[in-house]
């Protein structure tokens, strides 16, 4: 009686795959990562841009609701903390704190990009940070920048907006990051430490915010650092 077909061992049991068949099925293996990775890192990273524009958006509406009901003025970079300060905490509440009361989301003006410690990523225009400046006071609140992606830059020589690179190891606190300089502040020059500027966080663009408290992201060279106040192209003049 012939052996059962089922008994019968094959070839491909006793010997298993051959070099030829290993290397095609790792070759495709890694055409398949090659193309499906980049596709996910792509859409990891549009949507942390979304993320972050919604949370500027979010940022833009309590930015006007604060200058609402305080008589017009616009939120200032800091102000005394109400009542007796532990000796840990700062005795100042910054921006963030004051338009944090009037969003809903917790901590709206995190970036969901950013990578330097505890700080969000989003800084407020040096200009215009100072305490008793009304939206009356601005001239082109729809062409004014009041704060975007910022952080410490690690080559401020560069010429080229959009080429600045973010310093992301620098132990820079909070409330020095948390303002952006501009070219008419002594802060903007090169010196030991490196000045906090706007930066393209997001594919080439940076989130940015208005006066008149709409959002959007464009390249930080479109903001007109480049050049001098008065300059119908720059968006960081209170012109």
């Amino acid at each position: 009686m012939p052996p059962s077909l089922r008994c019968m061992p094959t070839s491909r049991a006793r010997h298993g795959f051959t070099m030829v068949e290993l290397v095609i099925v790792l070759t495709v293996v890694g055409l398949l990562a090659g193309l499906i990775i980049p596709s996910i890192l792509k859409a990891r990273t549009q949507a942390a841009a979304t993320q972050c524009l919604d949370n500027c958006r979010a940022l833009g509406e309590a930015f006007l609701q604060y200058s609402q009901d305080n008589e017009g003025r616009l939120v200032p970079f800091s102000q005394p903390r109400p009542g007796k300060v532990k000796k840990k905490s700062s005795g100042k509440l910054l921006w963030t704190e004051l338009l944090g009361k009037y969003s809903d989301e917790h901590q709206p003006w995190h970036c969901p990009e950013c990578r330097t410690g505890t700080h969000g990523g989003l800084a407020y225009n040096r200009l215009l940070a100072s305490r008793g400046i009304t939206i009356g006071q601005v001239l082109k609140p729809a062409q004014t920048v009041v704060i975007g992606d910022a952080g410490p830059v690690a080559n401020s020589d560069e010429t080229n907006p959009d080429l600045w690179r973010e310093d992301v190891s620098s132990k820079m606190d909070n409330s020095t990051r948390a303002r952006f300089a501009v070219p008419t502040a002594p802060s903007w020059k090169p010196s030991k430490q490196a000045p906090v500027r706007m930066i393209n966080r997001h594919r080439g663009r940076a989130s940015t915010i208005f006066a008149d408290g709409n959002a959007g992201r464009l390249p930080v060279s479109h903001i007109g650092f480049q050049h001098e106040a008065g300059d119908a192209r720059a968006l960081w003049d209170n012109q």
